[in-house]
């Protein structure tokens, strides 16, 4: 039998969901274990430790590290990981927090002054001259690749030459290496999400006014098929 972690995401603030690049069961950028069993027409997971992500207020990076860090995972190990990216002028606050009954440990990474924008080409030296695991960086890279690509799907252009916004922020970047340094931490090998409310309305963003959720957040969905609500 496998170890299950559950992970609730429990929004401290009531601000619409917002995946980050989050991903089901297939993984949040984790490869597929070669090692499986069949069983009829379904490929049975190698035995292994199994996280789930119920979404019933949306995902965000700040959310998926205060769930790692009541699944167990200590807050000194979050800020030595983070600490292993070099990058400047930030602070990590780690508090508990209650949304109505339900008690949460908000994370929050806290950046001064204005971010630059930065590309995939600018954001991969980072995460290679990091002193996180090889596994780590890997899976870190490959989910940047995915999101220059779906970033270059809406602005018609190379993934290359997509500059990032809002996801190429400090706190965004720490936010995605705190997740992944977090998973392999725990010893999770396979990740499961619940349906993700979305939310709704709109956000004014650099690129202008857009729907909740923005086109590059419903089309990581769509190439996971994540259900939403």
């Amino acid at each position: 039998m496998r170890d299950e972690v559950s992970l609730n995401l429990r929004r401290p603030d009531p601000l619409p969901g917002n995946p980050t690049g989050m991903k089901d069961a297939n993984q949040m950028n984790v490869a597929p274990n070669p090692d499986t069993n069949s069983v009829g027409n379904h490929a049975m997971p190698s035995p292994g430790r199994a996280a789930y992500f119920e979404c019933f207020s949306g995902a965000s990076g700040d959310m998926i590290l205060g769930a790692l860090v009541d699944a167990g995972w200590p807050v000194a190990d979050l800020e030595e990981a983070l600490n292993a990216v070099d990058l400047d002028g930030w602070t990590l606050e780690v508090k508990p927090t209650k949304k109505g009954a339900l008690r949460a440990t908000q994370v929050t990474i806290r950046v001064a002054g204005a971010q630059p924008e930065r590309t995939v080409l600018d954001i991969a030296p980072i995460i290679r001259a990091s002193r996180l695991s090889e596994t780590v960086k890997s899976r870190v890279l490959g989910l940047f690749d995915e999101l220059a690509d779906v970033e270059a799907l809406q602005h018609d252009e190379a993934p290359d030459t997509v500059h990032f916004h809002e996801v190429g922020a400090v706190d965004s970047i720490l936010d995605i290496v705190g997740a992944v340094a977090g998973l392999e931490a725990l010893g999770v090998t396979h990740v499961f999400v619940s349906p993700i409310n979305v939310g709704g309305g709109t956000v004014d963003t650099r690129d202008g006014i857009l729907p909740v959720p923005g086109p590059a957040t419903l089309e990581l969905l769509r190439r996971r098929n994540i259900p939403i609500y």
